[in-house]
């Protein structure tokens, strides 16, 4: 999944122009990256007119844009990406209890109600969903298990956990994946992703640990940032693809 145009939301200078987002979209679809995903809504007006128009466009990759933590919020996003041909609705909430406290302003059973019912309601019009837990490697792990469980359960198909902090070294990335699929049975039904912060100038190398310990896939960015680098992923997989056991649908031809 490419967060690129996610993470170009966050800039205050906002460099890119309507334009230039549309083409980035277009680039990463002729890429076929599995998924495009966006920030929230915050000028609905504008941002739905570009989401509604990258819609549009891209064929093979899914469009995929995270809802506001609010009922009125599933329904706005998903009248942005509804005639994408691959729409995804992503339920993003934090799991460590310092950012459920700052972000969310609620306890532990709380935040695991809410995410149950934002999925559910997300999968009542989006045929897929998908649940992010957010500062996931600084969470405790009965309660990410649960939080997991649980929007597998409310109908979440993608499940993806975040080192957002960039805490990890690889060895410990790939041990993490490993214990969530011994404590959470449901996560070998769905698709496990992983979004890791390259704090430490480590994201690619967790990303290929996490990845070795079944995680299906990783969340990237095609240009320098915060995250793993879609480049750099795409190297590893070119050049080391075949001994790893690594595949992807990704271009790389396009990318030279």
């Amino acid at each position: 999944t490419d967060i690129t145009l996610r993470e170009e939301a966050h800039r205050i200078d906002n460099a890119l122009s309507f334009k230039e987002k549309i083409e980035i979209a277009k680039q990463l679809d002729k890429l076929q990256v599995d998924a495009i995903e966006f920030a929230p809504l915050q000028d609905e007006k504008a941002d739905t007119l570009l989401i509604k128009t990258v819609a549009a466009l891209v064929r093979q990759s899914a469009v995929a844009l995270p809802i506001a933590l609010t009922q009125e919020s599933i329904a706005a996003s998903w009248e942005a990406i509804r005639h994408a041909a691959h729409p995804r609705l992503v339920v993003s909430v934090p799991t460590s209890p310092i950012q459920m406290a700052y972000t969310c302003q609620k306890k532990a059973p709380a935040v695991l109600d809410m995410l149950s019912q934002l999925v559910a309601q997300a999968k009542a019009v989006c045929p897929e969903v998908e649940f992010a837990a957010e500062d996931a490697s600084r969470s405790e792990l009965p309660f990410l298990a649960a939080a997991i469980s649980a929007a597998i359960e409310a109908g979440a198909s993608v499940i993806t956990v975040c080192d957002t902090a960039g805490v990890f070294l690889p060895e410990e990335c790939r041990a993490f994946v490993q214990t969530l699929y011994a404590q959470v049975p449901a996560l070998s039904k769905v698709t496990l992703y992983v979004q890791c912060a390259n704090t430490l100038g480590m994201a690619a190398a967790c990303a290929i640990e996490a990845i070795q310990a079944g995680a299906a896939g990783v969340k990237a960015s095609a240009s320098q940032g915060c995250f793993a680098i879609l480049s750099d992923m795409a190297n590893v997989i070119r050049h080391r693809g075949d001994s790893l056991g690594l595949c992807c649908r990704l271009k790389f031809t396009e990318m030279q």
